[in-house]
């Protein structure tokens, strides 16, 4: 659920088969139909202190569909702003677990690499046409962390911005994925300066 946002955030930019290590991986992900995740957003100005917004973001699944002969899930994200209904902020995206067990878009984007700890990869940011870095991404050991209260052994997917001019500061954003759970907390940084806001698990009902 991360992506390239042209407006300057760095955002984190199922082919099911039978064999064990491949069931094993989808239910890392968990994208079974009837799920429910639902996000609050917290934005902060200088990174370190986040304040709630009244920004809620409930995330649906709602079955499957066939792109280029691959199957994939939808996911459709119904947001509220302050309990208000906001159809135009709200969307589908389609995603699937590919065979290497990675979390993929219809791109082939790897969204989060799941099990994989030695994955790796870069990707070129691009704003307006104009080239303006590198962000190279790695998983990491996994680790508890504490989000809204609650306690998640979290495999973390990390994405550091490299910027081309030496005069801008580097940047980071991490999703972090429980298995079984799916993602719990997702941190997307500015382009420029020290503002990011994070989209946090606050409740979920999984099948």
């Amino acid at each position: 659920m991360k992506k390239i946002i042209t407006l300057g955030i760095l955002g984190i930019l199922l082919a099911s088969c039978s064999s064990d290590s491949e069931n094993s991986e989808d239910n890392f992900f968990n994208l079974n139909t009837g799920n429910l995740r639902v996000y609050k957003r917290f934005i902060s100005g200088d990174g370190i202190t986040f304040s709630p917004t009244t920004r809620i973001d409930s995330v649906f699944t709602t079955g499957d569909t066939i792109i280029s002969g691959l199957t994939y899930e939808k996911f459709y994200h119904k947001v509220y702003e302050a309990d208000v209904f906001v159809e135009p902020h709200s969307f589908t995206e389609t995603l699937r677990v590919d065979a290497n067990g990675h979390l993929v878009n219809v791109a082939g984007f790897v969204l989060h690499p799941g099990y994989d700890q030695n994955f790796t990869a870069i990707r070129e940011y691009f704003l307006q046409d104009e080239l303006y870095g590198n962000i190279n991404y790695q998983s990491e050991n996994p680790m508890d962390v504490m989000v809204e209260g609650e306690t998640y052994n979290v495999y973390p997917y990390i994405g550091n911005y490299i910027p081309l001019d030496p005069g801008q500061e580097e940047q980071s954003q991490f999703d972090y994925y429980k298995p079984g759970v799916g993602l719990v907390n997702q941190h997307c940084s500015a382009l420029m300066g020290t503002s990011c806001y994070e989209a946090r698990l606050i409740s979920y009902q999984i099948n």
